[in-house]
């Protein structure tokens, strides 16, 4: 989306195209100005091997429609179920569109390009450029998943700087969260899956609760894990504490609203929630773990602390909060990286390059 929004419009006509309906319907509904191609309504679930293949066959056959009638020149696609529905329509239907792929992170490599089948079918090398996020992900395309060096790209995340410079006032958006002008607000935002491992935020709460009467967390985003995370809150006594807001479209305003935000995640491949975090002004406490580390210096500009010790997120948050010089700044580095280095115009820009050289050679 942030791509799609970004590209030069005199330049560049996107689409938007997902597989399936889910959650993101009700952005597309609100935002009618979107080129929305929506490929698989869900209608015909499969109950059987045989039901799934023939779903996949015209699965395929609604992409390649799509793309025809979109008038693509160049597709890009992200992680490995995109990558393999465009591999099967160019091998199967004989889609022959110029084509960027984007990895995000190394374990979903390691899980899904392990697999023997994705061993024998290679689909990485039909893409013409295939980029990563950070340079631990680029190594991995060369060295282990065999991506030729020429055709590989590093492409930083970046994010919509504009964006997250709000006018509204914070303890209005508190009010509307359900929140207090003196509440002590740490916030995570992010799928709720297990590496994502929110788990370690509400322990780390817990552990905080006699210390900071007024200690809030806020878990932005839905899942399969909400709830045995929900049970977790409530066994520890914090559910009082926890505020469970599911899929959200108005992320700088929740950002907004935290003293502190909290990535606790098991691995990261380069996080757009911290470099969002550091747009709106707020200093970092994340876990010790590849993608984020990469990122985050600690003690410049956010705080690390290992990814199974919730004492050690407990302090951190702790102390940071008990020592708001500190904790400003510690957002100011964060402010300042993002500023130099992770804007959205030079994202969108590096792919906009990757899209005229592939137009180039058609």
């Amino acid at each position: 989306m942030d791509i799609y929004q970004g590209l030069d419009q005199t330049r560049f006509e996107s689409h938007v195209c997902t597989f399936f309906p889910g959650e993101y319907d009700r952005y597309f509904e609100e935002n009618r100005h979107l080129r929305h191609l929506l490929v698989d309504d869900g209608s015909h679930p499969a109950r059987n091997l045989a039901g799934k293949g023939i779903n996949m066959v015209n699965r395929l056959r609604r992409l390649r429609r799509a793309m025809r009638q979109s008038g693509a020149d160049v597709v890009h696609t992200h992680h490995l179920g995109p990558l393999l529905h465009v591999w099967l329509a160019q091998t199967l239907m004989r889609v022959g569109l110029p084509w960027v792929h984007t990895e995000h992170n190394v374990p979903d490599l390691e899980r899904g390009y392990a697999h023997p089948a994705f061993q024998s079918l290679k689909p990485l090398r039909r893409p013409e450029y295939v980029t990563g996020v950070s340079p631990n992900v680029c190594a991995y395309l060369e060295n282990e998943c065999g991506v030729r060096p020429e055709r590989i790209r590093m492409v930083a995340n970046g994010v919509d700087l504009g964006r997250f410079h709000l006018d509204v006032e914070r303890d209005q958006i508190r009010g509307d969260l359900g929140l207090s002008e003196d509440d002590e607000v740490v916030g995570c935002i992010g799928n709720l899956r297990e590496e994502k491992n929110q788990r370690l935020a509400i322990e780390a709460v817990a552990r905080l609760k006699g210390q900071r009467p007024r200690l809030k967390l806020v878990i932005c985003g839905d899942g399969d894990r909400r709830g045995d995370l929900e049970a977790l809150a409530g066994s520890l006594g914090v559910a009082d504490r926890t505020l469970f807001l599911g899929y959200r479209f108005d992320i700088p305003q929740i950002l907004a609203s935290l003293d502190l935000f909290c990535l606790p995640s098991v691995y990261e491949g380069m996080p757009v929630s911290v470099l969002e975090a550091w747009a709106s002004g707020k200093a970092v406490v994340a876990t010790d773990v590849i993608g984020i580390r990469d990122l985050v210096d600690h003690n410049l500009n956010g705080r690390l602390v290992p990814p199974d010790d919730p004492q050690a997120m407990a302090d951190a948050i702790g102390h940071l909060l008990a020592d708001p010089s500190e904790m400003q700044r510690i957002a100011d580095n964060g402010v300042r990286l993002v500023n130099e280095r992770y804007s959205l115009n030079a994202m969108v820009g590096q792919y906009a390059t990757l899209y005229a050289n592939l137009m180039m050679r058609k």
